[in-house]
């Protein structure tokens, strides 16, 4: 029917995207066999625990640099394929720290591969570096000062992810004000876990 069109030729913004978790299964498949280590299962999770532990297994894929190259050329292919002008992805930079040596290091490597594959690929990319709020408000402050001093460079935002149960949003909001006074966007998840009072941290400690 020619009233009918693509999809994937309508303009679209793909926001939040994270990382490890847009990795291809076959690319997954390929570099764990590599790499020889097990494929983390990546369905059939019995609760958020079992799927954070999902997700921290995908990092032992991404230990060599070129891989996590691989992986954000991929990505972004991806949502060109679907039609995304513009992506979003959270990263974490911390997971890196093994590989690149410092968060800033990681952090760029990031940067540098997402505008190689932006260009290649023809979509704007952004990154939102994430918090893990189950880590000490240091770390959150140290990863808050990275993003901030790389703002317009690429990244955008900052995230604030993992388990809330225990982890209120409130006690992250140093690193959110100097996040949002370098002009970066304030993303954290909220109420995945936790009542509305999440949420309302959310708007309201973290802007």
């Amino acid at each position: 029917d020619s009233a009918l069109r693509d999809l994937a030729a309508l303009p679209k913004g793909h926001l939040h995207v994270h990382l490890e978790a847009a990795m291809r299964p076959a690319t997954l498949a390929e570099l764990a066999e590599e790499m020889s280590v097990e494929i983390p299962p990546v369905s059939g999770f019995s609760g958020f625990t079992a799927f954070a532990d999902m997700y921290q297994g995908l990092l032992a894929v991404l230990a060599r640099p070129e891989n996590l190259v691989r992986l954000i050329d991929e990505a972004v292919a991806d949502a060109a394929s679907d039609g995304a002008v513009y992506v979003e992805f959270g990263v974490s930079p911390q997971f890196y720290l093994e590989t690149f040596g410092t968060v800033e290091a990681a952090l760029d490597a990031h940067l540098d591969a997402v505008r190689i594959a932006g260009e290649r690929h023809g979509v704007e990319v952004g990154l939102m570096v994430t918090v893990d709020r189950t880590e000490p408000l240091a770390e959150a402050i140290a990863l808050a000062e990275a993003a901030a001093a790389r703002a317009g460079r690429g990244v955008v935002s900052l995230g604030l992810a993992n388990e809330e149960r225990g982890y209120p949003a409130a006690d992250f909001a140093p690193a959110f004000d100097i996040a949002r006074a370098a002009g970066l966007q304030s993303a954290p998840h909220a109420g995945e876990l936790v009542g509305p009072e999440s949420v309302w941290q959310a708007i309201h400690d973290l802007g």
